[in-house]
């Protein structure tokens, strides 16, 4: 019988959670956050991430305990009604699917906006989808090489820009720290939660991982802990530099304070950051979709021929592709919004 092959150790484990985690969202969100909450967004992203360690204890344990393929949903498959089971895995898949789309469309986006202007969304959306397709088609652990150097690319600059930032830092513009009052606080944790999320994929990959019991606890929480620290100093500079109430009115708010302090070379910056962010959680969200689609069919749930691996790459080729497809599909759309509260919807139910 073909398997997987076991060849990720804690550091591709950790690239996973990475790619998933620090994904477009930090490029966009705070904007909405400052028009929501304003400086008092800096506090919101730390409670969030203490919050979520909970939910990180849980997928720790349980991916310690049951390392397979297609994380949250072969929890519940061993521990449910099968029912329950489905519909977790049908809703975990349709979130994840989903959200490869919407990578795509931010990519398409960001291409077509400071790039090639006369270039279709579809277009780019399609060849991302085909290029990255081919590979994950190869083997998982070339795919994370190609993540780990995006992801390292994006961490560098943001990390770098949020340091720079301290020269110009006013703290008149953090007065008042709360100017909407505490009321929007919980409906911006809200809003950011999806930002934490990403560390869950890691135990899609379960059973490619080297030693799980100890390597997948490890992994989801040094992610959680990375993520949480990045967030709340690069959310802290910006709103530090930059009035909130300028900040509300960027699309991109990131791209708008690296060009603040760096002046045309941080606007680059700030764009290319954005596009290594969503080619690497469209990277690691498609491989695990497919992984989630491998474990429905080999659950019985849908046919057996989406649990086939490919004899020689090993990986679920069949699942692979039709995820790519449905992407391309929906990605083709070009609305975000419909794109992304679909994916949210596909969460949200697999999670309740």
């Amino acid at each position: 019988q073909i398997g997987f092959r076991r060849n990720m150790g804690l550091f591709m484990a950790v690239m996973i959670g990475i790619g998933a985690t620090m994904g477009p969202g930090i490029f966009a969100l705070p904007g909405e956050l400052a028009q929501m909450i304003g400086p008092l967004g800096v506090l919101v992203y730390l409670v969030m991430g203490l919050m979520t360690v909970f939910t990180a204890i849980n997928y720790s344990e349980l991916g310690a305990a049951i390392p397979l393929a297609g994380g949250g949903y072969s929890f519940t498959s061993r521990t449910m009604s099968r029912p329950v089971a489905f519909f977790t895995g049908w809703f975990f898949w349709i979130g994840n699917t989903l959200a490869c789309s919407m990578y795509a469309l931010i990519f398409a986006m960001t291409i077509r906006a400071y790039f090639f202007p006369e270039i279709g969304i579809a277009l780019i959306a399609l060849a991302t989808t085909v290029v990255f397709t081919a590979v994950n088609y190869r083997s998982m652990k070339e795919a994370i090489i190609i993540i780990t150097v995006m992801n390292l690319v994006e961490l560098a600059i943001l990390i770098g820009v949020a340091l720079l930032g301290f020269t110009d830092i006013e703290p008149a513009n953090l007065e008042p720290l709360a100017p909407m009052g505490w009321g929007p606080f919980v409906p911006a944790m809200a809003l950011i939660y999806i930002s934490y999320v990403g560390f869950e994929l890691i135990s899609n990959a379960s059973e490619e991982i080297i030693n799980p019991g100890k390597t997948i606890p490890r992994a989801i929480m040094i992610t959680l802990g990375i993520s949480t620290a990045i967030y709340v100093l690069v959310v802290a500079v910006m709103m530090a530099v930059v009035n909130h109430t300028e900040l509300a009115e960027s699309e991109v708010p990131f791209i708008y304070f690296s060009e603040r302090i760096l002046g045309g070379w941080g606007r680059w910056f700030g764009i290319i950051a954005t596009i290594m962010a969503s080619l690497s959680a469209f990277s690691v969200t498609l491989g695990a979709s497919a992984r989630i689609l491998f474990a429905l069919g080999r659950d019985g749930h849908f046919p057996r021929f989406f649990a086939r691996l490919h004899p020689k790459n090993q990986i679920p080729d069949v699942s692979l592709f039709i995820c790519a497809a449905i992407v391309v599909v929906f990605s083709s759309s070009g609305i975000v919004r419909f794109v992304a509260s679909l994916s949210d919807f596909g969460y949200l139910m697999g999670l309740g």
